[in-house]
């Protein structure tokens, strides 16, 4: 990927070159099941949360 990006951006190629091993943990990590993939669905049940409690 570096390579590639190299012809274009020379500063970005070298920028991925010394941050490598960097990105390669990270990459590494477990990616997490739990997470919300939209903060929609949250934010639409905080609404109808507040929406009910004004009536009352």
């Amino acid at each position: 990927m570096a390579d590639a990006l190299r012809e274009r951006c020379p500063k970005l190629g070298e920028l991925l070159d010394r941050s490598r091993e960097e990105v390669l943990v990270y990459m590494s990590f477990p990616r997490t099941p739990g997470q919300i993939a939209s903060p929609n669905p949250l934010e639409r049940l905080n609404g109808e949360i507040k929406r009910r409690t004004d009536v009352v």
